[in-house]
């Protein structure tokens, strides 16, 4: 074994593009017991790295834990804070890898990547909800979770163990909202625990951070309509310790937000609270046992957490604070379609028009227009709504914009505005049989055909579409 070694990092050392060799080397040290000396060798937050172990690990889960170091996208928001800005290197030469339909999905509504396994949720014949794990690297479907009918949560993973709640009725309790977790590798149930709720409501997005599982549920489509009794507790979040597997505290509000944002040992949910004039308000929780920490006036329909700010948009209004509730500074302006925050900039998306700014102060970095951005949801009853926020997403200093009207998806400059490039999918993303479920923006608009949810990994973008479809873009190589 020691030769082995010996040969592997000398011709490693020979040639440190070698990726074979790289991979070869780290799979013995880690089969070895020497794990960090194993990352180093890998590298999984490069692209070649990350390919090649993501590969190795569907044939050897064991080899997963080494990419636990790279950045993945591994909730809606694609980390605790809801940030939906990764440190992963971004696509600057960008090439369709492949395209799927997911077989057996009518719509493809959320996801998750952990392992170098996607997570999505799908909307099956029969208004079923499904788990559907994919391969990254070659799409194939690896395993398929049944989650009943009626609204799903938007997935989180992490370590290798994928969280998910469905309205699958119990089978002990009868009760409704029944949480899984799941075995990334195999979907082999670890785990479920169910709300104690007898009634269907609608389910947000699974929030991790820490041995907390966040999840928000309530009776009324998220954000944008309340309910007739302004003294009827209609929504709760949800906080699970996951090493217990049991309930650690639940809030109840009038209303909650489809997601909700950590940062170290906060919370912060949107809520509207009664009795009026109350209203919108963003409320700071104590992970730990949920105790308000401070909440302040202004609708957060959707919040992000990072370094030592919290970032909150609604109604037109952004606000930008300090983890201690202080106000740094507001903009005003059409409704928000976007929001991305690195922990020094903060990415507006309004309409057609998006602007950087800076954190500290709120200073403009740069703008731009474009016709390819995401819009608000306006389903007609086609389809069961996505249970998280669309939105621009970033890396690095790159932003990804999807079109909702077309296959294609473009890349921005968040430093200066500039068009960095505009890749088109090849052929509309529509499903070649069943149902074609359409998803107007405006009632005499174009169907949703675009890409509906970006995730950004190690020199790829994994996205899914509405209609069902599942693609991978990739760095070209240098010519």
């Amino acid at each position: 074994m020691d030769v082995d070694l010996r040969e592997l990092e000398r011709r490693v050392k020979r040639d440190p593009s070698d990726e074979n060799a790289r991979l070869s080397l780290g799979l013995a040290l880690f089969r070895a017991g020497k794990e960090t000396e194993a990352r180093e060798a890998v590298r999984p937050d490069s692209r070649e790295g990350y390919s090649a172990l993501a590969r190795a690990a569907l044939g050897e889960p064991a080899l997963g834990p080494l990419l636990d170091v790279a950045h993945e996208w591994r909730s809606s928001g694609g980390d605790p804070g809801c940030t939906r800005w990764s440190k992963a290197l971004p696509v600057t030469r960008p090439r369709t890898a492949w395209r799927r339909r997911i077989e057996g999905a009518h719509a493809a509504l959320a996801l998750s990547v952990d392992r170098g396994r996607a997570f999505v949720l799908v909307q099956a014949p029969g208004k079923t909800m499904e788990l559907v794990a994919l391969s990254v690297i070659s799409g194939e479907t690896l395993w398929r979770f049944p989650l009943g009918k009626g609204p799903a949560a938007a997935p989180a993973a992490c370590n290798g163990v994928v969280y998910e709640a469905g309205l699958a009725r119990s089978v002990e309790t009868g009760h409704l909202h029944v949480t899984h977790a799941l075995t990334g590798s195999s979907g082999k149930k670890i785990w479920d625990w169910d709300f104690g709720l007898r009634d269907a409501r609608l389910h947000g997005a699974v929030t991790l951070s820490g041995n907390r599982m966040f999840l928000p549920i309530s009776n009324t489509s998220r954000g944008s309509s309340r309910a007739p009794d302004p003294n009827e507790h209609v929504a709760f979040l949800f906080a699970m310790d996951t090493e217990t597997r049991g309930r650690a505290w639940d809030h109840i509000c009038w209303n909650v937000g489809s997601e909700v944002a950590c940062f170290g040992e906060s919370v912060f949910v949107p809520v509207y609270e009664a009795p009026l004039p109350r209203g919108d308000r963003l409320a700071c929780l104590a992970a730990t046992d949920g105790r308000r920490l401070w909440s302040a006036n202004g609708t957060s329909d959707r919040n992000c957490a990072a370094s030592s700010a919290v970032v909150s948009a609604g109604a037109g209004r952004v606000t930008c604070r300090e983890l201690s509730g202080a106000e740094r500074w507001s903009t005003q302006g059409g409704s928000e379609t976007s929001l991305c925050f690195d922990g020094a900039r903060v990415l507006i998306g309004r309409a057609n028009g998006f602007i950087v700014r800076d954190a500290e102060r709120g200073r403009e970095i740069s703008s731009w227009q474009t016709t390819e951005s995401p819009l608000p949801y306006l389903p007609k009853g086609t389809v069961q709504a996505p249970p998280c926020l669309r939105s621009a997403v970033c890396a690095q200093d790159l932003a990804y914009l999807a079109s909702p009207l077309s296959p294609s998806i473009s890349a921005f400059d968040v430093r200066t505005g500039r068009l960095a490039w505009r890749h088109k999918i090849e052929d509309m993303l529509v499903p070649e049989e069943g149902p074609r479920l359409r998803w107007p923006t405006v009632e005499a608009g174009e169907a949703d055909l675009g890409p509906l949810h970006l995730a950004p990994l190690p020199g790829m973008i994994f996205g899914i579409t509405l209609s069902g479809y599942a693609f991978l873009i990739e760095e070209s190589p240098s010519s």
